[in-house]
């Protein structure tokens, strides 16, 4: 992990974090919940997007994508809860079932309620928006390898960056049509211990950085 840089990725759950002390624990970049579906604003957005600047950690903002609500207004809740200001990194779009990692077929149509082809359609029409109304602007798709295989079928996807989840000890598989060349971030840990990384809560998820 030494020749990689560490970072982490919050939201209401980690509260205000202290983004001193998690410099000094050796974070270097951050992804931070903006958005969730069509009308939700994570209320700790604004305090820990200006609270990283501060200390020189990069950032870059997350959407919670729900499936059985119209992207093209997701998408336009995103953009406008960052006001014109994108970040360091790419902006992302989370795509999981809601927040679990029990990733089986059946939770993940019963969280989602919608056919496989669907899901795909609206994740790409999300992206397509956000690029429009950002003049560009790169979206990265966050999800798992049981949601990739399950769900992203276009061979046109191995062009947007990809963040996955995947808590193994080893370099993570990527299944098709990713390859390992667009992995730009790797979530490895999750449930680590809050309080040494910053966070108010107990618990802080560890990203690393290719």
């Amino acid at each position: 992990m030494a020749m990689y840089r560490l970072g982490c990725d919050v939201s209401f759950w980690q509260g205000c974090m202290n983004w001193a002390h998690a410099r000094q624990a050796g974070i270097e970049f951050t992804f931070i919940k903006a958005t969730d579906g069509t009308t939700g604003k994570d209320p700790q957005f604004g305090i820990n997007w200006l609270g990283a600047k501060d200390v020189g950690i990069d950032r870059g903002a997350y959407h919670f994508f729900r499936n059985n609500q119209d992207p093209r207004l997701q998408a336009e809740n995103f953009v406008n809860q960052l006001g014109g200001v994108w970040g360091e990194l790419p902006m992302v779009v989370d795509v999981e079932d809601k927040g679990t990692v029990a990733f089986t077929a059946a939770r993940i149509m019963a969280a989602i309620g919608a056919a496989r082809p669907t899901v795909e359609q609206n994740v790409r029409t999300f992206t397509d928006r956000v690029s429009v109304l950002t003049n560009g602007e790169p979206v990265m798709v966050y999800t798992s390898p049981a949601y990739i295989t399950t769900y992203f079928k276009n061979p046109s996807w191995s062009q947007y960056p990809l963040w996955l989840a995947n808590y193994v000890s080893t370099a993570p598989s990527v299944p098709s049509p990713w390859h390992p060349g667009r992995i730009r971030y790797w979530q490895f840990r999750i449930d680590v211990n809050g309080a040494f990384y910053g966070a108010s809560s107990p618990k802080i998820d560890l990203d690393v950085e290719f």
